[in-house]
């Protein structure tokens, strides 16, 4: 018995942005080195991540109507019928519309759906810890299918005068159905990882800090992100790949968390994976958080085929790493 994708779909918003459009944004502002950002300097800095357009939701959209959006379409796909017996609901993200209720009680609300559901908020890696901990409970239970939704409006937690972030975070929905059946498809094994250090490199602060006049928005140290998060996220793959007697060559695909183009590429390099196995979309979404991974499975769906194993692998800064080694089904 294993625990199979058994249907999957994703939400993009319409409107395109580009790097034009977020440096006029930029134009005038000025950081806390008093430099003037031109639109030279936004776009440079987009391009370094290799990002050239995002999807930016707009204002009648938020976390939540794209989760029902992204089942929606997974409904016209697959057909109403994929949700007959479905038992739980499990939505990951940190921009919902309302602290309660939950998103996950919006998509119940939208099926009729009368089982468990729940929210979890564990910023971009959620989408492989989510899978991983419900193959999990899959197993555990013998039964059950779950509907897992990954869904972020991060256009809404950036400060766009901020180069660092607001050339980087926006908005997508993703969606995986997670069936238990017998056969030889499916997740195979998991990993899940925390380097509690540093927590600070980067965070996002509630409205419950305490502080009368604080940013909200989400704070980051690029540098120390990319080189811990390289870092670590070679380790997890490395290590799960000696202790599990597997080598890198058996993967036919590998599917990053979408943060930076150019940590993808050096993830690839140090572990010696072909860049034609390596699944990119950051250069036309930029990063969705947890939406990413799921957004990129769907987006390139009709790529794979039956017996192709998949590699996943996402990443929340370094403090949180996930693993998914799945092979893909008929």
């Amino acid at each position: 018995m294993k625990s199979v994708i058994s249907a999957l779909s994703h939400y993009e918003p319409k409107k395109i942005v580009t790097n034009e459009d977020i440096a006029k944004l930029h134009i005038g502002s000025k950081n806390k080195e008093w430099k003037i950002y031109t639109e030279d300097d936004i776009t440079a800095k987009a391009l370094r991540a290799w990002i050239h357009e995002r999807k930016w939701a707009d204002q009648s959209e938020n976390a939540a109507t794209m989760a029902i959006e992204v089942v929606k379409n997974m409904q016209e796909e697959y057909g109403k019928e994929i949700f007959d017996n479905l038992h739980s609901i499990i939505v990951g993200t940190f921009t919902g519309p309302y602290f309660y209720p939950w998103i996950s009680y919006h998509v119940a609300e939208y099926l009729g759906h009368s089982g468990a559901t729940n929210d979890i908020n564990n910023a971009c890696v959620w989408f492989i810890t989510g899978l991983h901990q419900s193959a999990l409970l899959q197993k555990s239970w013998s039964r059950w299918k779950t509907l897992i939704i990954w869904t972020d409006v991060m256009s809404r937690a950036i400060d766009f005068k901020n180069p660092k972030t607001g050339v980087l975070f926006w908005d997508a929905a993703g969606a995986v159905l997670l069936d238990y059946v017998k056969s030889n498809f499916g997740v195979q094994w998991g990993v899940s990882a925390s380097f509690p250090n540093h927590l600070l490199s980067a965070h996002q602060k509630s409205p419950f800090y305490g502080s009368e006049t604080m940013d909200t928005t989400i704070q980051l140290n690029g540098p120390d992100v990319y080189k811990f998060g390289v870092k670590y996220v070679v380790e997890v793959i490395m290590d799960y790949i000696k202790k599990n007697n597997l080598d890198i060559s058996m993967f036919d695909y590998l599917v990053p968390h979408q943060a930076n183009a150019n940590m993808i590429d050096e993830i690839s390099q140090k572990i010696w994976i072909d860049d034609k196995k390596v699944i990119k979309n950051v250069h036309i979404n930029g990063n969705t958080a947890a939406a990413s991974i799921p957004l990129a499975l769907s987006q390139h769906k009709n790529s794979f085929s039956p017996w192709d194993r998949i590699l996943m692998v996402s990443l929340w800064s370094w403090l949180a790493i996930g693993l998914v080694d799945i092979i893909w089904g008929s």
